[in-house]
């Protein structure tokens, strides 16, 4: 069951759902977010620890892979940080959407820096992502453009650098080890560069719900065990576009159990572009 991509999918989509939801209700009560990114990341990072004896133990060989590691750690650690500030100033279904933003990145640097080949459906599916992105924050005839769009953006950015760089690392090492080991490094890289001091943190533990914080840490460490397995055992082209139903789940969510209907035709509307603009980049 656990080698079924099927099943990785479907957890990856509930515990996804789940980690946005919780996150998102951590932030509207945060004292400050770098701390914040810091519990959340270490939590999610001792979970995946505790999960390192349930894999398969080995080890890459290669000098190189670690460097890589640690190159996307910085990424990583500059995309969660800054997600932390972007989530409190958007809705989940909101973000959701904009942080597609990164497949346009993955592939245009496809394009311009490892020139692979130029394909219609891929352009066609990036133009549709930005669309989709424009008619959220196209309100009552203007474009809504503030410091938390801006931040996603860049957000994004990083985390498709992130990506591409350790797009092949995670089979070198225990699945869950290297899942921890991206939480934990990039929560001290935050802890050193904000020079956050053990005071603030247990500030912002106080503040903080418990039970959100530890529902966010553990789904998110085992959402990103379910995504990387179900891509090592399924077909990306089939994978990628399933995980992104994670955008229709946070709308579904907000508008059953939160009851949040603000411009929910618009959000439906772009999720679907979403995902067939998902759909074509596979192609």
């Amino acid at each position: 069951m656990f080698q079924s991509w099927i099943f990785l999918v479907v957890v990856h989509l509930i515990l996804a759902t789940v980690y946005n939801q919780t996150y998102k209700a951590l932030t509207s009560q945060m004292l400050q977010p770098g701390p914040l990114t810091i519990l959340i990341e270490l939590t999610a990072g001792a979970t995946c620890l505790l999960a390192v004896p349930f894999f398969d133990m080995h080890w890459p060989t290669e000098p190189s892979v670690y460097f890589f590691l640690i190159l996307a750690c910085v990424f990583y650690a500059l995309n969660d940080r800054l997600c932390t500030t972007v989530r409190k100033g958007m809705d989940t279904s909101v973000f959701t959407i904009i942080k597609q933003f990164s497949t346009v990145f993955m592939i245009f640097a496809g394009i311009f820096f490892f020139k692979e080949e130029v394909v219609f459906t891929k352009l066609l599916g990036a133009f549709l992502i930005v669309f989709s992105n424009v008619l959220v924050f196209f309100d009552k005839g203007k474009i809504r453009f503030d410091k938390y769009i801006v931040l996603g953006l860049l957000a994004s950015f990083c985390a498709a650098i992130a990506l591409f760089i350790d797009v092949n690392c995670s089979e070198h090492f225990n699945l869950a080890f290297y899942v921890g080991f991206t939480l934990v490094v990039p929560a001290v890289m935050i802890w050193g560069a904000e020079r956050i001091s053990f005071k603030a943190l247990q500030a912002e533990l106080q503040n903080c719900n418990l039970t959100f914080l530890s529902v966010t840490g553990v789904a998110c460490s085992l959402m990103t065990i379910a995504r990387l397995g179900a891509f090592q055992y399924g077909e990306v082209v089939v994978v990628s576009p399933l995980c992104s139903l994670v955008i229709m789940t946070n709308i579904l969510v907000e508008l059953v159990i939160l009851k949040e209907k603000t411009d929910l035709a618009k959000k439906i509307t772009a999720g679907l572009l979403i995902l067939l603009s998902i759909w074509l980049i596979q192609l």
